[in-house]
């Protein structure tokens, strides 16, 4: 479960992403295949819907694949539960607060990947 999506699973629908379901078995499939004919078929998608969509549609979290990338969850997960009751009475003793968000599968194999904004 992705936890940036998952925030108030219990209240909210997350938004529908019909561009993720169309490219669910190729960036998930069922078994690998050959990366050849995988580059090939993004590259049709790119082609055709361009790089922005195909990048929306991954990026863009999705509810409906709990094997698939950025899957939000059905359910608010207990990290996010613990998070939200243990946060909000430190917060108004403090001057500055710095997170740290620390993900998986940026970049290649042992490489650390600062993704600031």
């Amino acid at each position: 479960v992705d936890l940036n999506r998952n925030w108030g699973r219990d209240d909210t629908d997350f938004p529908a992403n019909e561009a993720y379901d169309l490219l669910h078995p190729l960036v998930c499939p069922d078994e690998l295949g050959d990366t050849g004919e995988f580059l090939a078929t993004m590259q049709q998608w790119v082609g055709e819907r361009g790089l922005s969509w195909v990048s929306a549609a991954i990026s863009g979290g999705q509810d409906r694949h709990p094997d698939g990338m950025h899957f939000a969850g059905t359910v608010t997960e207990e990290s996010n539960r613990l998070l939200a009751a243990t946060l909000p009475p430190l917060l108004p003793a403090a001057h500055e607060v710095f997170v740290v968000d620390l993900h998986t599968g940026e970049g290649a194999p042992g490489e650390v990947v600062l993704l600031a904004g």
